[in-house]
């Protein structure tokens, strides 16, 4: 669905304001790759009110639609106005959208609960195309498939509100996103957060 975790806030916010205390960014630039109700947006704006979002969504019907404008704004509040200026792109191929964005051209880039809707190889590029863009750091939300009690755990998820983008493709484990670089910032309820200073 195109909310994510809401127990996994806390920590994407922390991850924000510590990029911004520790380069002392005034007004950051941030890309949110993967929109979908807005949440980047809003917990960003909450941190830092003058930072500054384009956001990067697959699905134009999430940003164009009016009845998903009014999805996002009764179960997250008004999102619309946060975002400077929106990409519809290919989320699902992160490699169309993410190389015509020149080097360092924002501050932070967030994949907020999107990498686990496109297969392993493509997300790998994204981050790695997300490093070459990111001017500072790059944070990463994403369900993490877990062993518990000698079973192992993931948040399955198909097609949703009409757009196939919404399925889960790849379950990630932490070892695996840490691979890549990321670091563990917290886990919520079904979602963690990984960062990587750039």
């Amino acid at each position: 669905m195109p909310f994510s975790d809401t127990s996994c806030h806390g920590f994407l916010s922390r991850a924000i304001h510590a990029v911004i205390r520790e380069r002392d960014l005034g007004a950051p630039e941030i890309l949110d790759c993967g929109i979908g109700c807005g949440i980047v947006a809003r917990v960003s704006k909450e941190v830092c009110a003058s930072a500054r979002l384009t956001g990067l969504e697959i699905f134009a019907p999430y940003v164009l639609v009016d009845e998903f404008r009014d999805l996002q704004r009764s179960n997250w509040g008004i999102y619309h106005g946060l975002y400077e200026s929106m990409i519809i792109g290919p989320i699902a191929d992160f490699r169309k959208a993410l190389p015509r964005i020149d080097n360092v051209s924002y501050d932070i880039v967030v994949f907020g609960d999107s990498i686990e809707h496109v297969e392993e190889a493509d997300a790998a590029r994204a981050i790695i195309e997300a490093r070459r863009i990111a001017r500072h750091a790059v944070i990463v939300t994403t369900p993490l498939m877990h062993e518990r009690a000698g079973m192992t755990y993931c948040v399955p998820q198909s097609s949703q509100f009409g757009n196939d983008a919404e399925a889960h493709l790849k379950y990630w484990r932490r070892e695996e996103l840490e691979a890549l670089g990321l670091v563990h910032v917290g886990t919520g309820e079904l979602s963690s957060c990984f960062s990587m200073m750039v």
